[in-house]
């Protein structure tokens, strides 16, 4: 990995890590709602191949983290990267954000879940380029790279 890669890595752990602490999974699962209601609202109005590709980006990340969180309902680990969740490559913008509020709503039972479960116990997941994060963090960057990545769509 690239120098600059791990230090980016280093801060989005430590970042997530403390909002986790500091919100808890409950608020988490608030905050992904809410924030959920404004990206979609924010991808209605997306146009073009640029935007296509990263609304498909968000949405494979995405589901690939509800992949690393069954692990703290009792799953096994997956090891594979986030590609295998992608929507299809030739998936429109209007099925992508349909895949997107599904995959959201899918996020947030789940994290609901993982609130009222408590996962007190949970092991770290690991993320390749962050390292091991709690279940909060993980619910954390998930909510967070969504927003980053929207950004993209101006």
């Amino acid at each position: 990995m690239n120098p600059l890669r791990a230090l980016i890595g280093r801060v989005l752990r430590f970042t997530s890590e403390r909002r986790a602490r500091r919100e808890g999974r409950p608020a988490l699962a608030d905050a992904l709602e809410a924030h959920g209601g404004q990206l979609a609202a924010r991808f209605a109005s997306a146009e073009g191949e640029a935007a296509r590709a990263t609304l498909r980006h968000i949405v494979g990340i995405e589901r690939w983290g509800q992949r690393r969180l069954a692990v703290a309902e009792g799953e096994p680990f997956d090891p594979t990267g986030h590609h295998p969740h992608l929507p299809p490559e030739d998936a429109t913008l209007d099925e992508l954000r349909g895949a997107f509020a599904e995959t959201r709503t899918a996020t947030v039972e789940l994290a609901r879940r993982l609130a009222a479960e408590g996962a007190d116990g949970a092991p770290k997941i690991p993320h390749p380029d962050l390292g091991e994060l709690s279940v909060g963090g993980w619910l954390a960057y998930l909510d967070g790279h969504a927003s980053i990545e929207a950004r993209r769509l101006r």
